[in-house]
């Protein structure tokens, strides 16, 4: 068990998806290169597993994640109710400042130009040069 309070103090991406989501296997790749290069005080990544812990563990062995993925199986799915977010298929990503709020989601595999989009708009919220509700329309992926 984890509570979220734990990675306060960073943007964070909470990437829900599956060993069995083509989709998600696709876009993990890039969320490993993206967090790379965000380092140790940029964006974190938190993968959730809406899966099995032995499905899980076998396919992280594979793809050697650098970023904390979580097993969630079905309760995971409670994480997203809870913000309000009605979805209908994976992957899904939230987009949670350093503080805990929920600011947006982005429905469907992530590309280099939403990671870049979503970076762009998190430094300037960081920056001042953006209020939260302004950074929320921004994030209309």
């Amino acid at each position: 068990m984890h509570d979220f309070s734990e990675y306060d103090g960073r943007h964070r991406l909470l990437n829900f998806w599956a060993t069995w989501c083509a989709p998600c296997r696709r876009e993990i790749p890039l969320l490993k290169e993206f967090q790379a290069e965000q380092g140790d005080d940029g964006v974190l990544i938190i993968g959730i597993a809406v899966d099995f812990m032995d499905e899980v563990q076998m396919f992280a062995e594979e793809v050697e994640f650098n970023y904390p993925i979580l097993v969630g199986e079905m309760d995971a799915m409670a994480v997203a109710e809870q913000s309000g977010l009605v979805f209908h298929a994976m992957p899904f990503t939230m987009i949670v400042t350093r503080d805990g709020e929920f600011l947006s989601a982005h429905f469907g595999e992530l590309h280099r130009p939403e990671l870049n989009k979503i970076t762009d708009i998190l430094t300037r919220l960081d920056a001042g040069d953006i209020d939260t509700e302004t950074a929320r329309q921004a994030l209309d992926l």
